[in-house]
């Protein structure tokens, strides 16, 4: 891989890594990684036939000395263990109708007792993780992908009851300009209002690694906790000067 980014930058995004290896090689170990640079099309899965692995975080600082800006990861690992990955995404609506709408996400996760991980992507969405350990296969009805979009539908629904009635829905209404859902599933319906993506939960599907940067933005994917997202701004909470320290 070509290092493809101004020396300059370059110099910039290794001293970051440099910072946030350690916290970004739990994300990382045992799960096939893929790997960007900010070179139109850069993008890889394989190198010489077999699947990117990032062990440690010399292997990850020898990624980013040889081009690499952004770092993602699949959602199966490779003791089996399998991550819950939601995606909420803007679609004709400001990024403030996502932060409000995770916030509502943080309290359904409180209602049922989950405790997961909410990631800010770089850029406009907002991502949850959470592990179900090691799965067997044989314990579930249908396959594992079937169980996890049945996951993510039932959530959006709480999303909505949580909404309504709030003065937080009353602010969406007024960026959206009508009193209709907020929240949709992709691929179903159409329209603008915040897409709830489950495409991630597949054997295909990768997820950005928390603390990697956005190869478009230079921003952070920083994990936000519900008091950050009351506040949340993307340029000073995920800069690389923030997420480093």
């Amino acid at each position: 891989m070509q290092q493809s980014v101004p020396s300059g930058d370059h110099r910039e995004t290794l001293r970051y890594y440099r910072a946030v290896a350690e916290r970004m090689v739990a994300f990382l170990v045992d799960r096939p990684v893929a790997v960007r640079s900010r070179s139109p099309g850069s993008f890889a899965r394989r190198v010489g036939g077999s699947s990117i692995r990032v062990k440690n975080a010399g292997d990850l600082i020898e990624r980013v000395e040889q081009g690499a800006m952004a770092f993602y990861v699949s959602p199966v690992a490779d003791s089996g263990e399998i991550w819950f990955a939601l995606r909420m995404e803007p679609r004709g609506v400001p990024f403030e109708v996502v932060r409000l709408t995770a916030l509502k996400l943080h309290l359904v996760l409180e209602d049922t007792g989950l405790d997961g991980l909410t990631v800010f992507d770089g850029d406009s969405g907002i991502w949850l993780l959470w592990t179900y350990g090691v799965v067997d296969p044989d314990e579930l009805t249908g396959d594992i992908w079937s169980f996890q979009r049945s996951v993510a539908a039932a959530l959006q629904v709480r999303i909505e009851e949580r909404l309504d009635g709030t003065p937080e829905r009353d602010r969406i209404g007024r960026w959206m300009g009508w009193e209709g859902r907020v929240t949709r599933i992709e691929g179903t319906g159409t329209g603008d209002g915040v897409i709830v993506s489950a495409k991630a939960m597949s054997l295909d599907g990768l997820v950005r690694v928390p603390f990697s940067l956005n190869e478009d933005t230079l921003l952070a994917a920083v994990p936000v906790s519900r008091g950050d997202l009351y506040r949340f701004g993307r340029e000073r909470y995920a800069s690389r000067d923030r997420a480093r320290r």
